[in-house]
């Protein structure tokens, strides 16, 4: 077995997180919409991913686990032709592409409706548990925009995409990991029997068109839902779809309670025995990822905005908000809200290209003047170190006084958990106190101004 996750990194030093905690393989998508993903995408994420000692297991097909108004594919479940046939080959052409570029599996869903929940149950401590109880559930919740979907409906459907999806992903050999409805719901819950959402569903549904290559996103949290007694029960389910070689992926969650009435818990504390399910899943030869799932949420001090952090909490002298390379919403707040925004890249053209493009995005959005160029990752070259200078010089944008060089010993630190300064040659320990330093300065420098 391996162990996996699915957590999307936020940038590349999560990659080394999970690499110094033991995770082995991942399941990450490339950024965009997976219709428009390239050859070229796919390779290039797989070669930097196998950078960090990690192999890219799995990636996500564009049917996800949102309702349908939310869907890359809305008209495979919609049984909307030619609209759904378009959809059906830009996924086969995308297994074609998985394999060419080395990645073995794929995990997809077919849903309609989501993921219904009720508010939030109490758990361990005072966590927030997500939780289904029919009891406190909306019985008369209107359908979805693909309206009322009955059982034969639903598998016929299922069956049109199979069809032309399983013999691409066979003679391809990519699995093809479809995740269980979560959870089961009365059949007509918001229009829709959701077939999936039972065990003799998805027994039905793995030997459809059979072939080693089309089986199941195993979520044990998910099959434990569908049952009365998930703690009894859930093994004898396990070695069914073991024992038939149909499980690609196991999501680990554990929950309390059972069909209709359940919440989601902590691994250790829920109905199902998480230990004896893994000793299971080994018994039956099972080899690929085990990665966690939904968690409870825990009590931290969480702030929906920078605004509101510094509203409710004037005590705090110094915020650092480490956020994604990209302009979205979140980023441009906190870059407007920030009295200084450093904004790192690498040296070569490449690198600076795309840096520089966010830089004036978020110049454009609010943070003009507030933004400083950091130089990383600089090799030997003093030319192409002018060059890349020179580049922010003429952008017009503030480039800190120190650089962040290429060392092999940095990296080494960087993979034992070591910060710069924490480093055992004194050289590089000198390189990274003068480069905290600067920044220190300049951030102070920017709240004087402020």
């Amino acid at each position: 077995m391996q162990l996996g996750t699915q957590v999307a990194p936020r940038d590349d030093t999560d990659y080394r997180m999970s690499a110094q905690l033991g995770v082995t393989h991942v399941c990450v998508d490339p950024p965009g919409n997976p219709h428009d993903w390239t050859l070229d995408d796919l390779q290039r994420l797989r070669e930097h991913i196998e950078g960090f000692g990690l192999s890219l297991a799995m990636v996500q097909l564009p049917m996800n686990s949102r309702a349908i108004e939310k869907q890359d594919s809305p008209h495979i479940l919609m049984g909307k032709s030619p609209e759904r046939d378009r959809e059906i080959d830009s996924i086969c052409r995308l297994i074609e592409n998985l394999a060419r570029a080395g990645i073995p599996a794929a995990k997809y869903n077919m849903n309609i409706i989501g993921i219904p929940r009720t508010p939030p149950e109490p758990g361990r401590g005072g966590s927030r548990n997500a939780a289904f109880i029919w009891d406190k559930a909306d019985p008369d919740a209107p359908p979805t925009i693909a309206g009322v979907v009955g059982q034969e409906e639903n598998w016929e459907r299922i069956d049109y995409f199979l069809a032309r999806v399983v013999p691409v992903a066979t003679a391809s050999r990519v699995r093809l990991a479809c995740h269980p409805h979560d959870p089961y719901t009365p059949p007509g819950y918001r229009g829709v029997t959701r077939v999936l959402g039972t065990v003799a569903g998805l027994q039905r549904f793995v030997s459809m068109h059979e072939s080693p290559y089309h089986g199941l996103n195993f979520c044990q949290g998910s099959v434990g839902e569908m049952r009365a007694e998930p703690g009894r029960e859930i093994f004898d389910v396990i070695r069914w779809f073991g024992e038939r070689g149909k499980i690609f992926n196991v999501h680990f969650r554990n929950i309390s309670g059972g069909r209709l009435a359940f919440k989601e818990t902590f691994p250790d504390e829920g109905d199902m025995d998480m230990a004896r399910s893994l000793a299971l899943y080994r018994e039956l030869g099972y080899r690929y990822m085990i990665m966690p799932d939904h968690v409870p949420e825990i009590d931290a001090r969480a702030f929906k905005s920078l605004k509101k952090l510094r509203k409710e909490d004037g005590g705090v002298e110094l915020i650092v908000a480490d956020t994604r390379g990209l302009a979205d919403d979140l980023s441009t707040e906190i870059a407007e809200d920030s009295d200084v925004v450093f904004v790192p890249t690498g040296v070569s053209q490449d690198d600076l290209r795309p840096t520089l493009a966010l830089a004036r995005k978020l110049a454009r959005r609010g943070a003009e003047g507030r933004l400083v160029v950091v130089l990383s990752k600089v090799g030997r070259s003093e030319t192409q170190f002018a060059r890349a200078v020179e580049t922010v010089e003429d952008a017009g944008f503030e480039l800190l006084a120190e650089h962040w060089p290429q060392r092999d010993g940095f990296q080494t630190d960087l993979d034992l958990g070591r910060a710069g300064r924490e480093s055992r040659n004194p050289h590089l320990r000198d390189i990274a106190v003068r480069m905290e330093d600067a920044l220190w300065a300049r951030t102070m420098k920017a709240k004087s101004r402020g």
